[in-house]
Parts: structure tokens; sequence; C-alpha cells
């Protein structure tokens, strides 16, 4: 005769086994695949010189907020909460199960900000403010290829450096300022001394 708690204690574990594999199969994450290493991300779903609060390298996992309404989302936009708030173009991204891969280069977003960080030390105003604002938008490894990009623009030219921050929104001062902190922690006390006097010459909130 069959043991009922054998019994239950089968049909518990199958269905346990059964509930772990279709969450496995449901899991999906949302990457950023931007071909060129990074995307902007914007306050509003719309391109405008005015509305850039953040940039996400390659490869970086996003989540959505949840509140994507028809109306954006049939214009290709996406609202996320983080790494940081904003909206992203659709071809900027791709939804994933959690155990694939993303077809991103390893190397692009290292790529992206090394290039973005010559470009922005260069006076390119459209690759400055999409650097700058990728300090909202790395972690990881990449924090540390952005915190020595910009760690090394503040301690060769401050005063750039200084006056592009001002044109930005205080969320990427913020971030930068962190950024050039981190990075400059072992440098000299006359480099450190150089971007707080730049800092308080050109009178920006830092």
């Amino acid at each position: 005769m069959t043991n009922p708690f054998v019994v239950a204690a089968v049909l518990l574990v199958a269905g346990a086994l059964v509930s772990q594999t279709v969450s496995a199969e449901d899991c999906k994450r949302v990457v950023v695949t931007a071909s060129d290493g990074y995307t902007n991300v914007r306050s509003e779903p719309r391109v405008s010189s005015h509305n850039l609060v953040a940039a996400f390298p390659s490869g970086i996992v996003v989540d959505l907020s949840g509140d994507n309404d028809r109306q954006a989302r049939s214009k290709n936009w996406t609202h996320v909460n983080s790494p940081a708030p904003g909206w992203v173009h659709n071809s900027q991204i791709t939804t994933l199960d959690c155990d694939a891969a993303s077809s991103v280069a390893p190397d692009a977003a290292a790529n992206a900000i090394e290039q973005l960080a010559r470009q922005a030390r260069g006076g390119n105003k459209h690759s400055t403010a999409s650097f700058l604002a990728m300090a909202r938008g790395v972690d990881g490894s990449l924090a540390e290829i952005y915190a020595e990009e910009v760690g090394a623009w503040a301690e060769q030219s401050p005063e750039t450096l200084v006056a592009a921050l001002a044109d930005q929104p205080f969320d990427i001062r913020h971030a930068v300022r962190d950024m050039v902190a981190f990075s400059l922690e072992g440098a000299s006390l006359a480099a450190r001394g150089r971007i707080r006097a730049e800092i308080l010459r050109q009178g920006v909130e830092w």
C-alpha cells in the first residue's frame, strides 16, 4: 500500500521543480545593446539638446519602471528606473532570457568611454554631454575606467572640465564629482587643489 505521506512529499518536490523550471524560463532581463557602445538617457521620450540625464554603457542591465504608457511605447521609447531614471530608445535595448548572451562585444563599452573622453577633452559638445552623463550609468570595472578618464581630465585641464560641468544638471555634476574624488584619492595635494580652486573660481555648484 502506498504511503500517502510519501506521495504528498513527491508531489511537493515535483511541484517545486516545475515551479523553478517555469521561473527560469520566464526570467528576462533588459540589456543595453547599443552598437556604438553606449546609449543616452532622456528625461522625456524624445531627443533634445536639453534633456540628457544619463548615459548607459552597452552590456549593462536596466530596470524597467513599469509605467510605460502606450503612447510612449508606440514611439519606440521605454522608461527605466535604474541605473538612473529616464527614457531609452527601444533600438538601444534588448530583452533577453536571463541566461542568454547579450551579443555585445566585451570591449565596446570601454572603448566608448575612452573615445568619448578623448572627444570631450577636445571640445566636442555632444561627446562632452554624453561622457559626463555616463557618470550616472557606469558600475563595476567600467566605473573604474570612467573614473580614470575623468580623473585624467581633472588633472590635465581642470578649467575645461569645470566649464563643461557648469552646463550640466546637478545630478550629473554630483556623479562626476564622486568619480573625480575617487580617481584623485591617490593624487598629489597640488592636483586636488587645482580642481578645487577652479570650481571656486568659476563658481560652479559642486
